[in-house]
């Protein structure tokens, strides 16, 4: 445990990050500024499972180009039309996975779309959200989007994707090494069926160099974040 806290306070350090024992009454105000350090010190951000585009003016405080990906062709119609008066911010509308030219069903949920997803919710969560509809969405692969000099220009990952994080990690291929910082929404148990847990995307993210930042709550869905601590491949 010694050795994870010298590394991971080196690595923050590098980021301009700094551990400190004090407590602090606000946690939201920590994760922000730490959201929007990794966010500057990475230079670009790849952010998958856009919805609408809300943190849209978050980056551009950050000044940092964007690129969203939005696998509903719906929700990507909304998302363009916000984006389009931030500068560096641009869309692609693309459901992300680990194959390419897979058609898959979409299950759309009542909640505004934001709980949509290539799998239905598990019998054994209590979720607050149903699916209402489906569609068939061909699936890709993210690095038959991008190229590793493309990878270059976006180190800092958002992956917002309601229980195919893995499938979609799987599907960077080796765009992955060009990755700095990640944020994942993450839960120990998937609130969907096949979907991924915890312990498969920590299990994933550790072999490919990075660490998190903290465990997620038994019972708890919530942003988890990486970064590495391992060189990349450059």
């Amino acid at each position: 445990m010694r050795m994870w806290k010298r590394i991971l306070i080196q690595a923050f350090a590098r980021r301009n990050i700094y551990i400190s024992r004090k407590y602090h009454p606000n946690d939201g105000t920590i994760t922000s500024r730490i959201s929007e350090e990794l966010i500057r010190q990475a230079g670009g951000v790849l952010h998958i499972g856009a919805h609408e585009g809300q943190e849209a003016s978050l980056y551009a405080q950050c000044n940092v180009p964007v690129i969203w990906i939005e696998a509903l062709p719906t929700k990507y119609e909304v998302l363009k039309r916000k984006i389009q008066q931030y500068p560096g911010q641009s869309a692609i509308c693309a459901l992300l996975g680990d194959s390419n030219l897979l058609e898959v069903e979409f299950f759309i949920s009542n909640n505004d779309s934001a709980s949509s997803s290539i799998y239905l919710p598990s019998t054994q969560a209590n979720v607050p959200f149903e699916m209402i509809e489906k569609t068939v969405l061909e699936m890709k692969r993210l690095d038959s989007l991008f190229s590793l000099e493309d990878a270059k220009n976006y180190r800092h990952w958002v992956i917002d994707v309601q229980g195919a994080e893995l499938k979609v990690l799987l599907g960077a291929g080796e765009l992955i090494h060009f990755c700095n910082s990640l944020i994942v929404e993450a839960k120990r148990q998937s609130n969907y069926t096949n979907g991924t847990t915890w312990e498969e995307l920590l299990d994933f993210l550790e072999l490919n160099g990075f660490v998190a930042l903290w465990q997620i709550g038994e019972n708890d869905e919530d942003n988890a974040y990486f970064i590495r601590v391992k060189n990349r491949l450059n």
